[in-house]
């Protein structure tokens, strides 16, 4: 038993059976087993249906062409399919599945045949190795290494991160059969590797669901790392990886690479933008000018809303190297609400298909504003209190800069009455008052400007409008609102004489009888009369209950209590309050000359 602990490596999980019986054999495979099933594997997943898989494509966004290597292990030779496809890939949330067609099976009842098939990940596309996944024959495994300890190179470490003793028992491979004509032995070798395979603790090349890589394939005769079979032309790694496809397994039909210059990196979402700010972009992988689908570097372009309403549609243009660098797409607008934005492209490959390759947020307030009056009902000539609110349910403060309110006719501001906000007094401009300056609307919060007009005299409902601006929302208005019901007292005057026609000599009484038809007490009344210049007013004459009576001698420029003298004008000034819908009268006499 101790021969066999020896015989064991840790860092390959390779077992040496030289010098063991046959009963130590069977005791081996035995304690083998139980290793392997103590280690932690992950469950395997249903493999993708065969419309699922997405063709691997190179740099120029076309098919991988055949190199024609016709190699003597026909188990590593790579070759086109009857799509004339050699290579694919798949995604699900939790595993990546890679999918190579070869000319020849890998398996002989059950276990790997001579050679090995890899698989290589860059991550941050500085065209080193990342991520190695290998299968192999020697050990009759699927080993899955980062590459951390030795970095940058195209060597992976030593010691794997991930083992799957069996893979094709284990159902984490697979052999299909995919015979063509040209290849009449042809097979698919699938490969699923978990996630978690490829993520190791405090490693920053990590690959998750949502990680863009470069990727290719390659094989050898061999378990060594050397090139046998390669997609694409180059014979080296980091020539393999300059003419690899960007992919995104969260985005499985979206090449290439876009993001908005606020991301955290160019492998991340969620960059945060302001109204009022031009929206910056960068990208890299798309078809150069080399390529059939280059369109002189013009790519369709729209940001959606979260419920795929689009909001902006453009294009921009890129170098004929398949990148843009800080690219300004749009000005975002003052109107845009806050939330999540999805930026889409133009598939090349299928005009009008468009794919969603990033997304950025906005933060903004959301300002709304009211109008309100604590005296919905008063006298004319009163003050009318109001308060303009603003309120914010953005998710970041509002900057407001203009308090603008358009008075009702007849109304003037009253000087000094501001307060709440600021208690400077506003602009004056006509009928039109206005505040400057520059406050916070907080988040989830209120602020209030009151201020106080004197009413209008007349009798009549007066609405009221308020605007506000800002420097990071769009201009917002109350509407006519605020109502105030001004009540005034109204006088219904009604005059009359006695006599219709005179001679000289005869008396005519005058009467004036008068009404309050408002709907507010009428406190001071004035009725003004005037003598006909062909009579004289007959002295003592003039009444009128509730009434002081003063005369004037020179045309009503002024008045006293003197009757002798000849009076021209007589003036009624009524001593109490006429309340809504009460009467009076007044009368005086005068003589015919």
């Amino acid at each position: 038993m101790n021969k066999i602990m020896r015989g064991f490596n840790k860092n390959k999980k390779v077992f040496h059976l030289k010098n063991v019986n046959k009963q130590s054999k069977i005791l081996l495979s035995i304690i083998i087993l139980f290793l392997f099933n103590t280690s932690e594997l992950f469950p395997v997943e249903s493999w993708p249906s065969d419309g699922d898989w997405v063709t691997m494509r190179d740099y120029n966004w076309v098919i991988y062409p055949n190199t024609l290597n016709r190699i003597r292990e026909r188990q590593v030779d790579l070759v086109p399919d009857s799509y004339g496809v050699i290579a694919y890939y798949w995604s699900s949330e939790t595993s990546l599945f890679f999918r190579m067609t070869l000319r020849e099976t890998v398996e002989f009842f059950g276990r790997l045949k001579r050679g090995s098939w890899f698989i290589v990940l860059d991550t941050d596309m500085d065209n080193y190795m990342d991520w190695l996944i290998q299968l192999e024959e020697k050990t009759q495994s699927l080993l899955i290494y980062p590459n951390e300890d030795s970095y940058p190179d195209n060597s992976p470490d030593k010691s794997e991160n991930f083992t799957v003793p069996s893979p094709i028992s284990a159902g984490y491979v697979r052999v299909l059969s995919a015979g063509t004509a040209a290849n009449p032995f042809a097979v698919y070798l699938d490969i699923q590797v978990p996630f978690s395979a490829l993520q190791k603790t405090a490693f920053d090349k990590n690959i998750s669901y949502t990680t863009p890589f470069l990727m290719y394939y390659a094989t050898n005769k061999d378990d060594r790392l050397k090139i046998k079979d390669i997609l694409g032309s180059s014979r080296s790694f980091d020539g393999a990886f300059r003419q690899a496809m960007l992919y995104t397994p969260s985005r499985l039909t979206s090449f290439g690479r876009f993001y908005d210059t606020r991301d955290a990196n160019s492998y991340t979402d969620g960059g945060v933008w302001f109204r009022n700010e031009d929206l910056t972009v960068s990208g890299l992988r798309w078809p150069t000018y080399s390529s059939p689908y280059y369109n002189n570097g013009n790519r369709n372009v729209k940001i959606t809303d979260s419920d795929n309403n689009t909001i902006w549609s453009g294009f921009l243009t890129t170098t004929t190297s398949g990148t843009f660098q800080n690219y300004s797409l749009t000005s975002l607008e003052l109107s845009l609400l806050p939330g999540i934005y999805n930026i889409q492209i133009e598939n090349p490959l299928i005009p009008g298909e468009y794919n969603t390759y990033d997304f950025f947020e906005i933060k903004a307030p959301i300002i709304s504003v009211g109008k309100a009056t604590s005296t919905p009902v008063l006298s004319s000539g009163s003050n009318a209190g109001y308060s303009i609110q603003i309120n914010n349910t953005g998710n970041i403060d509002g900057i407001l800069t203009t308090i603008t309110d358009i008075l009702p006719y007849g109304f003037t501001y009253v000087s000094g009455s501001s307060h709440g906000l600021t208690t400077s007094d506003p602009i004056i401009n006509g009928n039109q008052i206005s505040w400057q300056g520059n406050w916070n609307v907080p988040v989830s919060g209120s602020i209030n400007q009151d201020f106080l007009l004197k009413s209008s005299l007349v009798r009549d409902e007066y609405l009221n409008n308020a605007t506000i601006g800002g420097d990071n929302f769009a201009v917002k208005n109350t509407g006519p609102t605020a109502g105030v019901q001004v009540k005034a007292p109204v006088l219904s005057l009604v005059k009359s004489v006695d006599i219709e026609s005179v001679t000289p000599g005869e008396i005519m009484t005058y009467t004036v009888n008068y009404s309050n038809v408002g709907d507010d007490n009428a406190s001071i009344i004035f009725i003004l009369e005037k003598i006909p210049e062909t009579t004289e007013y007959i002295v003592s004459s003039a009444d009128g209950d509730e009434m002081t009576i003063t005369y004037s001698h020179d045309g009503g420029i002024s008045f006293d209590s003197n009757q002798t003298s000849a009076v021209t004008d007589i003036s009624f000034q009524r001593t109490t309050v006429l309340t809504p819908g009460s009467t009076g009268a007044v009368t005086f006499k005068v003589k015919v000359k």
